[in-house]
């Protein structure tokens, strides 16, 4: 998971504790669009 995130110009953080589960946050990078005429 961290190698794509990263590889989409994101982040990722995850923090837990034994026995009390834990949580991931991760953000992507903007996607970038090129527009094309279909003609």
């Amino acid at each position: 998971m961290k190698r794509i995130v990263e590889r989409h110009g994101g982040e990722i953080q995850a923090e837990g504790r034994p026995g009390h589960g834990a949580s991931f946050r991760f953000k992507l990078g903007e996607a970038l669009i090129s527009a094309t005429d279909p003609d």
